[in-house]
């Protein structure tokens, strides 16, 4: 919505969502297989994708970090 309207809101609100996914996302786990995942749900046992790493949620959470990157490389970490 940033790159059609312009409104620094919705680059904000951006910056926000992806600092909540960056802090789900599975990271320094033993587990090869783990690394990097998303899980399904919140909590872990919740109703959707309950007990599971989703592989799409990693990728759809790739494409959401890629236009920010581009707007603004300095903020991405």
């Amino acid at each position: 919505m940033f790159q059609l309207t312009g409104d620094g809101k919705y680059f904000n609100a951006a910056k926000k969502i992806r600092r909540y996914l960056r802090s789900e996302q599975l990271l320094g786990k033993k587990n090869p297989d783990l690394y990097g995942g998303i899980t399904g749900s919140y909590p872990l046992y919740g109703n959707y994708g309950s007990h599971e790493i989703l592989i799409w949620a990693a990728k759809f959470f790739i494409d959401a970090l890629l236009p920010e990157f581009s707007i603004d490389p300095g903020e991405m970490f």
